[in-house]
């Protein structure tokens, strides 16, 4: 073969494997960022979560769950580092024995 040729089945070979390589990196970088946000989430809602249940409410003759100034404060930061966080609804639940 001369070397032309193999220059050419080389561009070949690479050209149908290149799509595929690219492809796959791409999925594992989409699901590294996908465990990455969801982590993020997790850790927000914990953070959220610690600081109503240690800072529960601002008035305790008229106390709404997590409307002290700290629980804010923390909300406030979690919405900086987490892009599209919501406003949290706090509901408080009683344990049960199973």
């Amino acid at each position: 073969m001369s070397r032309s040729r193999r220059r050419g089945q080389a561009m070949v070979e690479f050209a149908f494997a290149i799509p595929l390589f690219v492809i796959m990196l791409m999925g594992v970088i989409d699901l590294g960022l996908g465990i990455y946000r969801l982590n993020g989430t997790s850790e927000a809602a914990r953070e959220i979560a610690r600081a109503a249940s240690v800072h529960p409410c601002s008035n305790f003759s008229a106390c709404v769950l997590g409307d002290s100034p700290e629980v804010q404060t923390v909300i406030a930061i979690q919405k900086s580092l987490v892009p599209n966080l919501g406003n949290p609804t706090f509901q408080c639940i009683a344990p049960t024995a199973r």
